[in-house]
């Protein structure tokens, strides 16, 4: 057995026998929860020399057999049993690892399954050096329901209501289904989940979602569905997807309509790190897709699309300093038969403030905005406290979406307060688009997390 260097007395220190003894214990401790459970001390002798002021110290521990896991016995009947075994990550004959019963217990208790997992050991069981282990489950209810209401200035009122099936099967499926009134975009969306062979790193999705949403000068009509496979590995969650997309455009006003369709293929990879879930004062944010599609194969026209979103704050005085980036591109062999799912825009409470939602880009004759090729966007805010959970922020925006790279970008700039609620900072925004005649600013509204 060792014991870490930072645990133990070194030469040179103050003699404290306090210290000396929780040493021992500690070392004591790890040997048990590494399986050791016959682990004695054969020496441990401390010898002062006072002529010379230093004592020298003797430890002599016999570990003994290390154990090992016995059989795992789980105590549930909603799901097949191989299958939960694959969460929890204990095999029969394994070395014995208090640790890897304790990680067993939080993956089962976040699978989703169950509100509680306990774990036991049973030493009075032992046999042959294997230790038993059994693990009590509680299932949580397998239907969920959840409704909100909320506003904000890019959306309008909205209303949300999500069902859940959180197991189908014993396989652990899961099925849910959600329903979005909002202003400006309305969508119906359902998603059947495949857990695979590490089901808490990877899983299948099979998916559709219909969905009508509006800007000032766009209207847009569009079906998809599809698969997809995501995998978490170090701290990155990737994701590879094929769709199928169909979608209805037209300008707002108008009679004629856009009508497309699109066999997507891409990828995308995202990551969180923050040092709070909720109201962070450190971390950042990462995510960036790429899909294409081919005129020979179901589809209108040949693209190739990619974006990337950055977001990251830190501590600086008091506060906290808030910087944000969006970027993509696309090459299409022919852009104009691209709805306005597959364009960007610029313009809104996430893009550039001071700007109506969706009303940067490119414009038709008559000025109505249709989207462009390219988007750029960059952020920078910075917040400090007011009094309690309020908080002041200062802000300035700028970007623009376009067909050429030499487009000229918009600015805004303006202040806001924050409120720390139980769901998510709320945020009031007033933004003036600079290099503009304009005598009121904008408001903006938003509630949700930082990252």
């Amino acid at each position: 057995m060792e014991a870490r260097e930072n645990q133990a007395p070194r030469v040179g220190e103050i003699l404290d026998q306090g210290a000396y003894t929780a040493f021992k214990g500690r070392l004591l401790d790890l040997s048990q929860r590494r399986g050791y459970f016959d682990a004695r001390y054969l020496t441990h002798r401390v010898v002062v020399n006072e002529a010379l002021t230093q004592a020298d110290m003797a430890l002599t521990l016999d570990s003994g057999m290390r154990y090992r896991f016995g059989p795992l016995t789980l105590h549930q009947d909603i799901l097949d049993d191989a299958f939960l075994r694959r969460y929890a990550g204990i095999e029969a004959g394994a070395p014995f690892d208090a640790d890897q019963l304790t990680r067993a217990s939080q993956r089962l208790a976040a699978s989703g399954y169950f509100a509680d997992a306990r774990v036991r050991q049973r030493r009075e069981a032992i046999e042959d050096g294997a230790v038993p282990i059994d693990i009590a489950l509680e299932p949580r209810k397998r239907m969920a329901y959840d409704f909100r209401a909320g506003f904000g200035t890019d959306t309008g009122a909205r209303l949300r209501a999500d069902v859940e099936r959180r197991w189908v099967n014993r396989q652990g499926h899961v099925w849910n289904a959600g329903l979005q009134l909002a202003q400006r975009k309305q969508t119906l969306e359902t998603r059947y989940g495949i857990p695979m062979h590490d089901p808490m790193t990877e899983r299948v999705d099979l998916f559709a979602k219909l969905q009508r949403e509006e800007n000032d000068s766009l209207l847009s009509t569009n079906a998809r569905a599809g698969a997809q496979y995501t995998r978490d590995y170090r701290g990155w969650k990737a994701t590879v997807f094929n769709e199928f997309l169909f979608d209805r455009s037209q300008v707002v006003g108008e009679d004629q309509a856009l009508s497309a369709r699109f066999l997507l293929f891409g990828a995308r990879a995202s990551r969180r790190e923050a040092n709070d879930p909720i109201f962070p004062t450190r971390g950042w944010r990462l995510f960036a897709e790429v899909k294409g599609a081919q005129e020979a194969l179901l589809s209108s026209t040949s693209l190739i699309q990619a974006s990337v979103s950055a977001k990251a704050l830190m501590s600086l005085g008091e506060g906290r300093l808030i910087g944000r980036a969006d970027a993509g591109t696309t090459w299409a062999r022919d852009f104009s038969l691209l709805p306005k799912t597959l364009r960007f825009f610029a313009g809104g409470d996430n893009s550039v403030r001071g700007y109506a939602f969706e009303s940067l880009g490119p414009e038709d004759a008559q000025g109505k905005v249709i989207g462009g090729k390219h988007l750029l966007v960059v952020s920078a805010e910075y917040e400090y406290p007011l009094y309690q959970n309020w908080l002041g922020a200062a802000f300035i925006d700028g970007g623009n979406a376009f067909d050429t790279w030499n487009t000229g970008m918009k600015f805004g700039a303006g202040v806001g307060v924050r409120f720390k609620s139980p769901i998510g900072l709320v945020k009031i925004d007033l933004a003036w688009p600079l290099g503009e005649n304009r005598e009121f600013p904008r408001l903006h509204l938003g509630v949700g997390g930082d990252l």
